[in-house]
């Protein structure tokens, strides 16, 4: 790596600390969440020889949901502290060991997760079957946007994959019962895709296409039948609507 950015690298490395005081921060918060749960329980003790079946009930979920909030706080403390601040040594480096597992992972895939006969990267090593989460070889910027093999991944998806204004997940029998549609979610990986590998035409026109399958609700379902032209699976979907804003965020930002 080039020296300028070993220096950059540090200096990211080095501006982790200031995360400390927010956990430390939270820390004092769990003293607080402590304090106020011990009081419901007094309260909700004091209660109970007058409480109805319903007021236990809410009690008890009152006193759940307090530990469930404390239980998630500390896990954010814990797991951010030792992956993004406490200092991890390595020879005479100062840098977490998640970035060179990351590195080795990115270096396998590239080179055994491209599949010679499909012409692109599948589901699996050595599988020829597609799936729709291969083109995130691009979109996590683990290939660039002009590599051949993600040019030819994305047409790989789009001949076995899209289906009108919807893109399948994958084609093969997964065990489960009953029919799936095209997610919305994929189409929207597949508009940034277009937009990555300079087709605007073809994202702006599948953009367009996922819109109109909303109906008359405006909103969108997990996923759509392109043959029977209805909707599919839970209505509305919170990863469908992330994907229709984030392609319409793409669109506007790269508008000439």
């Amino acid at each position: 790596m080039p020296k300028f950015e070993r220096i950059i690298e540090a200096i990211l490395f080095q501006s982790r600390w200031t995360l400390a005081p927010f956990y430390l921060g939270l820390a004092f918060c769990l003293l607080l969440m402590l304090f106020h749960f011990g009081r419901e329980l007094i309260h909700f003790v004091a209660r109970i020889p007058t409480a109805t079946e319903a007021d236990v009930v809410l009690g008890i979920l009152s006193l759940i949901d307090l530990t469930f909030t404390a239980n998630l706080v500390l896990i954010v403390i814990f797991s951010g502290y030792e992956n993004f601040v406490s200092k991890f040594e390595k020879g005479d480096q100062d840098r977490p060991d998640w970035v060179e597992l990351r590195d080795r992972i990115g270096h396998n895939v590239l080179e055994y997760g491209w599949h010679d006969e499909a012409r692109a990267y599948t589901v699996a090593y050595g599988d020829e079957e597609m799936d729709a989460s291969s083109l995130w070889i691009g979109l996590s910027g683990l290939l660039p946007d002009d590599d051949p093999r993600f040019l030819s991944t994305v047409l790989k998806v789009e001949s076995d994959l899209r289906s009108g204004p919807v893109v399948y997940r994958y084609h093969w029998n997964d065990g489960l019962p009953g029919r799936e549609g095209g997610f919305h979610i994929c189409t929207a990986w597949l508009i940034d895709a277009y937009l990555r590998t300079g087709r605007r035409g073809d994202a702006e026109e599948l953009f367009q296409q996922m819109i109109d399958t909303a109906g008359p609700t405006g909103l969108l379902p997990e996923q759509y039948d392109p043959i029977s032209e209805r909707g599919l699976g839970n209505h509305p979907h919170a990863y469908s609507h992330l994907g229709l804003i984030r392609c319409g965020l793409l669109l506007d930002a790269t508008a000439g």
